[in-house]
């Protein structure tokens, strides 16, 4: 039974990660009107994942069973029969299967008369005849055939008149003039720029007087509420774009680009989303080896990102929770954002959501560079990295740098120690809040491995002599644990590359060997300090596990699961309590499945002194199977008092609470909580504390309790006694 409760308790604790489906081109997405969300499936030959999109966030399914994984394949939404219906794709070789989504899970038919394997073909469902469309595509050869699927099995149609054969066709279903609209597609020649129109018996060849350039990998979608196919994308014969066009039936319109229109991109998906009227785009590739992830929204409005604004894809960045402004600051880091991969000198701050924000100085493009907050400057500090200061025919050309740079919350500014550490990358950085100084230890540069120990305090680089140090490294996850007033280093990685799973303490004068086990040997770990809970929380690197250091390792079994990239970072948010973590593509937070609280309510009443008030004790909260200390400020010097603990806020007995105490001859108090257990508190200097166990059992978690103390002031009031302020104590995991 112990075994099963500590296994328990390691599990009070989660990960909530924001999801967004992993970049990726060649994907297929419809919208499901049955549910109102939008369906995505796959897109790479290494993925066979379904992803849904409710208008605000995705999410993904496991489904019993489900297609294999596959790209260019080609998807439908029969709103008749409720059913997302899937055709072919590829996977190494083109496909023939049919599959169908119920909402809950794939299932695949095996009909009497099934349509070639095919790729890059087009579906749309007719929504008068009760009609899945296909055309096109290619298998051994270029197909220009038209198939019907009617939930039951495919039909081969063969019209007088028919588009030629092509692949990387696109096909939408206009419902308000009730025909299947074709444009363009490649059929091994020519980049095809023909609009052709199917009601079902014939293809009838459109000539408007304005079209789109021939193209690969553009996305449509039919705006049902505006009466429009949309357009976008695709890569012509000058280069890739990012073109919109619309079709109104008669003609093509080129809708003019605005700052917030995406980037070129080939090869999306694209779906319009009738309970929010906007059409719904995802991902694409700006080359065949770089895809994207981005979620945008077109209507009559235009384009915009479908999420708040938020830092783009990109590794290699740092990010530093700034407590006197009471957010997060991100800076840097090797990205996509408009072109290939560079450097970024983007700054983010996330309050009161995520700003990209536009200081006139700046540190450089750079990524594997350091940050950590300064609260005793009320700055945030970044050190060095590997800035990024042109590109060759081989990518991007870097070179180490060792400039210190400051964040005030406005700007940034360059310092100018007269000393300062080499330059280098894959350092670590924390604050010392012991000794008021930014500590540095380790990293790499152009000679190798470090191992120096330096310190920032606000003017000055100082090196550290220590005799004993953690051995030459870089990579390493650091932090200032706040409860044991010491900075901890674990792990990272040196020549070979050899992997370390030590565990070391910087006390501000020198470094002491505290552990050799625990975490597994890694690199790209990252650690936090849980100023909620009290302890150092590690992830990341390799394994993906979760562990906590309290001056001894324990290994979390959390639920959700934990970041699973190196070198990305990790804080606390003051704001959220808990620890945060962007992986250079979703966010995700740490922390317990039912947090402790101690929350103040009601008011006290005064003697001649301070109103009494009742708090946590420091680093203190009702954690399960841990000590609870209360402490009681404001009391009357040696004289007795009561802490009082109640079940209820509302009702002692019959009475309403809070209850008037005036009429007891005490105007201007009053008891907030019903009284059902007292513990005298003896003050001195105006306090007392009160600490007693709460068990560790499970269904106490949630459980919860009210104090309030009464104190005799002899001066008060003609009863002699004040009360506190009155706090509620919930129990939570830890």
């Amino acid at each position: 039974m112990a075994t099963a409760l500590a296994s328990s308790v390691a599990s009070q604790v989660q990960w909530q990660l924001e999801h967004t489906p992993e970049p990726r081109g060649s994907s297929a997405m419809v919208f499901d009107s049955a549910a109102g969300q939008c369906v995505l499936f796959s897109g790479s030959s290494n993925l066979a994942d379904t992803w849904l999109w409710d208008g605000s966030d995705w999410a993904t399914v496991p489904p019993t069973t489900a297609p294999a994984e596959r790209y260019a394949h080609a998807m439908a939404f029969d709103s008749l029969r409720a059913r997302t219906v899937l055709f072919g794709g590829d996977g190494g070789l083109a496909g023939a299967d049919t599959w169908e989504w119920d909402g809950a899970t794939w299932l695949q038919h095996l009909p009497a008369m099934q349509p070639p394997a095919r790729r890059t073909h087009g579906m749309a469902f007719d929504s008068v005849r009760g009609r899945v469309v296909m055309f096109g595509g290619a298998g051994g050869a270029f197909l220009g055939d038209t198939w019907e699927w009617n939930g039951t099995n495919w039909s081969l149609r063969q019209p007088a008149t028919s588009p030629g054969p092509r692949m990387l066709v696109n096909l939408c279903f206009d419902s308000v003039r009730g025909v299947t609209v074709l444009f363009g597609g490649y059929n091994g020649l020519t980049y095809l720029a023909d609009t052709w129109e199917w009601n079902g018996a014939t293809w009838t060849q459109r000539t408007p007087a304005t079209s789109p350039s021939g193209r690969l990998g553009a996305v449509m979608a039919f705006d049902a509420a505006r009466g429009r196919t949309v357009l976008f994308g695709g890569y012509d014969l000058l280069g890739m774009s990012n073109q919109t066009w619309e079709w109104d039936g008669t003609n093509w319109t080129l809708i003019p680009a605005t700052p917030t229109t995406p980037m070129a991109r080939y090869a999306a998906t694209m779906c319009y989303d009738a309970a929010r009227q906007a059409c719904v785009m995802f991902g694409g590739g700006q080359s065949i080896s770089v895809a994207m992830g981005d979620t945008w929204l077109y209507d009559a409005a235009g384009w915009r990102p479908a999420r708040s604004p938020r830092p783009s894809e990109r590794t290699g960045h740092a990010m530093a929770f700034d407590a006197a402004r009471g957010e997060a600051v991100l800076f840097g880091g090797a990205g996509l954002a408009g072109g290939p991969l560079r450097g970024l000198d983007e700054t983010w701050t996330s309050q009161p959501t995520w700003q990209l924000r536009t200081p006139l100085a700046h540190p450089s493009r750079r990524d594997s560079h350091a940050m950590a907050f300064d609260s005793g400057n009320g700055r945030t500090v970044l050190f060095g990295g590997l800035e990024y200061y042109g590109l060759s025919s081989h990518g991007p050309l870097k070179r180490w740098v060792d400039d210190t740079w400051e964040w005030d919350g406005t700007n940034w500014t360059l310092r100018n120690p007269t000393t300062r550490p080499p330059a280098r990358s894959g350092h670590s950085l924390a604050y010392d809040e012991a000794n008021g100084r930014i500590v540095l230890f380790g990293g790499k540069d152009l000679s190798g491995w470090r191992q120096d120990t330096w310190t920032w305090d606000g003017i000055n680089w100082q090196q550290a002599i220590p005799m004993v140090a953690p051995s030459a490294r870089a990579d390493a996850a650091m932090a200032f644990d706040r409860a044991r007033q010491r900075v901890v280093l674990f792990g990272g990685v040196t020549m070979a590359p050899f992997l370390f799973g030590d565990t070391w303490e910087w006390d501000g004068t020198v470094w002491a060997l505290m552990a050799t086990s625990g975490p597994s040997a890694r690199s790209g770990a990252v650690l936090a300090y849980d100023s909620a809970r009290g302890r150092c929380v590690l992830t990341g690197g390799n394994p993906a596990d979760t562990w906590e250091w309290d001056g001894t390792w324990m290994q979390r079994t959390p639920l959700g699961s934990a970041v699973d990239s190196a070198r990305q970072p990790l804080m606390f948010d003051e704001v959220q309590r808990r620890c945060v973590s962007f992986d250079g593509l979703n966010f995700g937070s740490y922390g317990p499945v039912d947090p402790a609280s101690y929350i103040a309510f009601g008011i006290g009443c005064s003697g001649p002194g301070a109103t009494p008030i009742v708090t946590a004790g420091a680093n203190s909260l009702p954690w399960l199977g841990d000590s609870f200390i209360i402490r009681t400020h404001g009391l009357a010097n040696n004289l007795p008092a009561l802490l009082v603990f109640g079940l209820s806020r509302t009702l002692w007995g019959a009475v309403p609470l809070p209850f008037d105490l005036a009429s007891l001859g005490m105007p201007g108090c009053e008891l907030s909580i019903s009284i059902d257990s007292t513990r005298a508190l003896t003050p001195v200097a105006g306090e007392a504390s009160v600490t007693f166990a709460i068990p560790a059992t499970m269904g106490l978690i949630g459980f919860e309790f009210h104090n309030q103390a009464l104190a005799l002031d002899l001066g008060a009031n003609p009863a002699g006694l004040v009360t506190s302020t009155a706090a509620t104590a919930r129990v939570g995991s830890r």
